[in-house]
């Protein structure tokens, strides 16, 4: 499992917008900082799971140059980066769900938008009342 041997670094000073200014009026927003620092994590962390940019659809594993194209994508992965990402790490999908659904709605000041997506795609696994351990 070559995953487990790699190793991620991060900082969440980029996406205070006061790290980048002595102007005391801009206050940091840690919401903001939370939600984007979230969102990054998530990306490179697949990374460390094996997955590469996605050139497929909106998703959470493309690439990016500057934060406002970061801002642009969404919060999942696609279904084809999904099933990349079940195959090198082995999870239930619908758990999955589950979990980021739990999340969103105990963090839902800073994961609106995010829990109305996990919601749908979790209703969406759900009425289809299959197995999602193994596609």
């Amino acid at each position: 499992m070559a995953w487990m041997k790699r190793t991620g670094v991060f900082s969440f000073a980029r996406y205070d917008e006061s790290f980048f200014t002595d102007d005391p009026s801009i206050e940091p927003n840690r919401d903001r900082i939370i939600y984007r620092s979230c969102r990054v994590m998530t990306h490179e962390i697949s990374h460390m799971f094996g997955l590469k940019h996605c050139v497929f659809n909106n998703c959470l594993m493309n690439g990016s140059n500057h934060l406002e194209e970061s801002e642009k994508k969404i919060s999942e992965l696609c279904v084809i980066c999904l099933r990349k990402l079940q195959t090198s790490i082995q999870f239930d999908i619908l758990e999955r769900y589950k979990g980021l659904q739990s999340f969103c709605n105990s963090h839902s000041q800073i994961f609106t938008e995010d829990l109305k997506l996990i919601d749908n795609l979790l209703g969406t696994c759900e009425a289809a009342s299959v197995s999602y351990t193994h596609l």
